[in-house]
């Protein structure tokens, strides 16, 4: 009897579970699209914005112009569910352009409740690119910007894809987030920038739609922000990703591509891109000064692990130097293995750990 109490407690509470977002897949609007949108006020899905001068795209299968589902002017996909669905461009070469969707919620999320934010994209059949980040940004503002480029926030969470997957179907992009209080939106875009993002071209998609020639162009649905059942400890915190426009001194940061192998301590050829940014802000900045912190996995001894962290800081250092910084500008660490982001002995967590963060530090 206990048992069946308990089975229909849950699945009431299953049942009454609030999604916060206010028309999630994309099926209610304000008119029947018909054209790609040329202004950031022509999204026509109901309760979703742009929020910066991008021009968002909606489609539904009302539509029998180009915006239509399945078939649309940047591609052939059916909804992930229902009829509605909306795009935007997430990267394009050589420039900064970038486009957002944002929804304020039903009512604020509460402090230290844990929420499971979730939502579902795939890139349009026609998009000649494809990228291997996404990220989306939770927050207590409103973000408003004036311009049409990359937004320079750090993501509430971002999650690295392999190619070759999320250019054929819906991928799933799911994470677990602990409030603040009082966060009221969520923003769907590419904080991550374009110069740390990895990039595919399929070439014999070129023709299709020009207006894609260039760039990944992404759709989404079924967005949903629901109270978990899985109530999160209070977050170790980790120092935000390494961003040119947003860098400040005294603050440690992580680098995305700057990582080593399994007892090694050589630069990987992946990491240069990213370096050739700290340099660039290094030179706009010539009283700033660079401190380099190495760090290894869990296996071996401390006493072997902290040279070895050390000689991965150097070697970021040595890049650094070699494209322009002078050595007198440079100091290093080595922690070994007593700092790691993960405590997991799996081969991504060790991974993740044998790492070089950064820190600037103004004079």
């Amino acid at each position: 009897m206990k048992v069946r109490q308990l089975l229909l407690l849950l699945i009431c509470f299953q049942s009454t579970a609030q999604n916060l977002v206010p028309n999630p897949s994309f099926e209610e609007y304000i008119r029947c699209p018909r054209l790609p949108s040329n202004r950031a006020q022509d999204f026509v899905g109901k309760n979703w914005h742009s929020c910066s001068a991008g021009t968002p795209d909606y489609y539904n299968s009302c539509s029998k112009d180009q915006c239509g589902v399945p078939n649309n002017w940047a591609g052939v996909a059916p909804a992930h569910s229902g009829k509605g669905y909306a795009g935007i461009f997430m990267w394009t070469a050589n420039s900064e352009y970038g486009e957002y969707l944002q929804c304020e919620f039903v009512k604020p999320l509460q402090k230290e409740v844990t929420y499971c934010v979730e939502f579902y994209f795939r890139y349009s059949s026609y998009s000649v690119y494809a990228i291997n980040w996404m990220s989306c940004l939770v927050t207590d503002l409103r973000v408003n910007v004036k311009t049409g480029k990359l937004i320079p926030l750090s993501a509430t969470h971002e999650k690295l894809y392999k190619i070759s997957d999320v250019a054929n179907d819906w991928q799933h992009f799911q994470f677990h987030y602990r409030a603040n209080g009082g966060e009221r939106f969520i923003v769907l875009g590419n904080f991550v920038g374009n110069l740390k993002i990895k990039h595919e071209r399929n070439e014999r998609l070129l023709g299709k739609s020009p207006m894609l020639s260039a760039s990944a162009y992404c759709y989404f649905d079924d967005v949903s922000v629901e109270v978990s059942h899985e109530q999160l400890p209070p977050p170790k915190p980790e120092p935000p990703y390494f961003t040119p426009q947003a860098a400040k001194p005294n603050i440690i940061y992580r680098l995305r591509y700057v990582f080593f192998d399994f007892d090694k301590s050589e630069l990987k050829t992946e990491a240069y891109e990213e370096l050739d940014e700290v340099t660039k802000l290094l030179k706009r900045n010539p009283s700033w000064r660079l401190e380099l912190a190495g760090h290894t996995d869990d296996v071996g001894s401390n006493a072997y692990n902290l040279p070895l962290s050390e000689e991965r800081a150097r070697s970021v250092g040595n890049y650094i130097f070699m494209t322009g910084v002078s050595e007198e500008r440079m100091s290093y660490l080595g922690f070994g293995n007593t700092k790691p982001l993960e405590n997991d002995t799996t081969e991504e967590a060790r991974t993740k750990n044998r790492r070089v963060e950064i820190r600037f530090l103004d004079k």
